[in-house]
């Protein structure tokens, strides 16, 4: 059986999204592929959402160290008006979008047409969000890739693989927003056994 090679020819339109909970090591993975990429000549530009404070810098980085320069926008229009008005479609490119799940659903319309115009995009995104719902528009574009790359972190309470993102609400407030931009001190990963759902009402601390 011919093996199908998930790194697609530099000549094709092809889609990739690297998803997983937090901590699972997704930029290191995008960062990574776009690396061996580079070896064979081939150039990447990278976007991040303006919503994401986490880094004042103008990179994706991932815990590793890992860098690429990136271009901050608002908004899933400004990437595509990017590329365009920089004639970017003239020379071979990733597209590597980090922590898509930020976006609209306009993002896949967006991803849609790079993926037209020829782009290698690859994007990485959580799946869910605190709350274990689908995190904005995962889904889609789940479904319109052409490779998907799930990751798993490790469990902090028992230390098994972990698919979940846990909010830390110390507090115990309730939190409708499903953007919340945190880190360590924010947020664990957790196991389908360890993950508490929100609606109901459990503390983190009755968790064994």
């Amino acid at each position: 059986m011919k093996k199908i090679n998930a790194f697609k020819s530099i000549n094709e339109n092809w889609i990739q999204i690297i998803t997983g909970p937090m901590f699972s090591g997704k930029t290191t993975e995008m960062l990574q592929t776009i690396k061996r990429y580079s070896y064979a000549g081939v150039k990447a530009v990278g976007f991040r959402n303006s919503v994401d404070t986490r880094n004042i810098e103008e990179f994706i980085e991932s815990r590793n160290g890992y860098k690429l320069k990136a271009i901050k926008v608002k908004n899933a229009s400004e990437i595509l008006d990017y590329v365009i008005k920089h004639h970017l479609k003239d020379d071979t490119y990733i597209v590597a979008i980090d922590e898509v799940q930020f976006y609209d659903f306009s993002i896949v319309d967006v991803i849609k047409q790079l993926a037209k115009m020829k782009f290698i995009v690859i994007c990485t995104g959580l799946d869910l969000d605190y709350n274990g719902n689908p995190f904005g528009p995962m889904p889609q574009l789940l479904a319109i890739a052409d490779d998907v790359l799930k990751l798993t972190a490790v469990c902090t309470v028992c230390g098994g693989p972990a698919t979940k993102t846990f909010f830390l609400d110390n507090k115990d407030t309730k939190v409708n927003n499903p953007i919340i931009i945190g880190d360590l001190n924010e947020f664990e990963a957790r196991c389908n056994k360890h993950f508490v759902y929100k609606n109901k009402k459990q503390k983190h601390n009755e968790i064994k």
